[in-house]
């Protein structure tokens, strides 16, 4: 399984980019290693794979077979996603999850992109 560098990944640095936004990427000392990092504002962007992380969206196909496995395996990077988000806000980070379903409709993404920069006071 590839976790960095994944095309929904590239396609956000290229966005950020675009914005003219510098970033970090696979900040190991950071709870979860996030996928980006916007030191400048404290920002974490965690790219989050639909079926990993079993967002339940229309395009995540839920496995029909060992069942049980895979809910223990779903339930499992849920409890880490929760834990590390945790901390990483008890250390004053901003943590924004963005979707693959959401990354793969161009404008969709950078509506959401705009939307959290917003929020997060990269943008008066």
């Amino acid at each position: 399984m590839k976790s960095k560098n994944t095309l929904p990944e590239l396609i956000v640095k290229k966005k950020l980019s675009e914005i003219g936004l510098s970033y970090k990427c696979h900040i190991k000392n950071l709870d979860g290693t996030p996928d980006i990092v916007i030191e400048k504002y404290k920002i974490i962007i965690n790219i989050k794979g639909c079926f990993w992380h079993n967002h339940g969206c229309i395009e995540n196909k839920l496995p029909t077979s060992k069942i049980n496995f895979w809910t223990d395996k779903f339930n499992s990077v849920k409890i880490s996603d929760n834990e590390n988000l945790k901390k990483n806000l008890a250390d004053g980070w901003k943590v924004i999850d963005l979707w693959e379903c959401v990354i793969k409709k161009e404008k969709f993404l950078e509506n959401e992109l705009k939307k959290y920069l917003f929020i997060n006071g990269v943008y008066n």
